[in-house]
């Protein structure tokens, strides 16, 4: 990373925008910074799902070529941001260079609608997938979950949920630098917290913030808030986790993958130096970008994913 981008992404993050209080700016904000100005070169619709006398958007993303293989993605945002619309370039691209059709699910945002609203409508997104005649015909064993950040955290929840429920099993699940534990504190056991807790625009307040506002008071080290707290980590699925050298939550996502391995799990770990936290959303050419794929591609299609 060249020093002048380091020196702006360290000054940009000693603005405290108050998350607590004004997460509705942050929302806008966060529409601003994900506009999709390029010509569309995808193909894609947006619909709903009707469940449980609920209206659920999705959007799906097709790529060029035929495919029998979905991913069900869960975008980031801390909880409180994010949606089909802004996340529509990262879908596509996610799509066309996976060829993987992508459906994105546009969960519930806290506060309004705090924890478990957002992962129980997921999860009945993920089930009808898995259980039902979907409306893209696909089987089973050929159904991802993957998300980012908070989204990350939502398909490990759902992969836990799916265990203890035993209504549906998942095969694959990807994570991207996902917020998987509930302690991002200067007491912090994780060194990352503590190096890169207060300079990559990701900062440690912000995801207190964010917990905050998601949780609503209930059991911060509850196991379907912050998966790392299972007590077992049995029969959970064949999973990749990538995470990026400056971000608070990277050593956490680093763990939560080794704990899997200890509970027999197959698990790809996979550090991006050099980069931040978000660095997916960053154009396809980057050079982390570039590498991200290569490894989602190799995990997607690949039947032996030992490391």
């Amino acid at each position: 990373m060249k020093k002048f981008v380091k020196k702006i992404i360290n000054k940009v993050s000693t603005i405290d925008l108050d998350t607590v209080n004004k997460y509705e700016l942050e929302r806008k904000f966060n529409d601003i910074t994900h506009i999709t100005i390029l010509k569309k070169l995808y193909k894609s619709i947006n619909t709903y799902l009707f469940l449980n006398n609920k209206q659920i958007p999705i959007g799906i993303f097709f790529p060029k070529e035929e495919t029998n293989k979905v991913i069900l993605y869960f975008h980031g945002g801390g909880f409180i941001s994010g949606n089909i619309s802004n996340y529509n370039k990262v879908c596509s691209k996610l799509a066309v260079n996976t060829k993987t059709i992508v459906v994105s699910i546009d969960y519930p945002l806290a506060p309004e609608h705090p924890y478990p609203e957002a992962v129980n409508m997921c999860y009945d997104v993920v089930k009808y997938f898995i259980t039902k005649k979907n409306i893209l015909d696909v089987k089973a064993k050929n159904i991802i979950l993957m998300g980012d950040s908070a989204g990350g955290n939502i398909a490990a929840v759902i992969s836990l949920m799916a265990r203890d429920k035993k209504e549906f099993k998942i095969k694959k699940q990807i994570l991207i630098y996902p917020l998987i534990y509930h302690d991002h504190s200067s007491t912090s056991r994780f060194d990352s917290v503590i190096t890169n807790g207060a300079d990559w625009l990701l900062t440690c307040k912000r995801i207190n913030d964010y917990m905050e506002l998601y949780v609503n008071g209930q059991d911060v080290k509850n196991p379907y808030i912050t998966p790392l707290n299972a007590k077992s980590l049995k029969h959970q699925p064949k999973t990749l986790i990538i995470t990026a050298q400056y971000d608070p939550l990277r050593d956490e996502g680093e763990e939560y993958g080794q704990r899997l391995k200890l509970f027999n799990n197959k698990v790809i770990i996979k550090r991006i130096e050099d980069t931040i936290h978000g660095f997916f959303s960053f154009p396809i050419a980057q050079k982390e970008v570039i590498e991200c794929y290569k490894w989602f591609n190799y995990f997607i299609n690949g039947d032996d994913i030992d490391e």
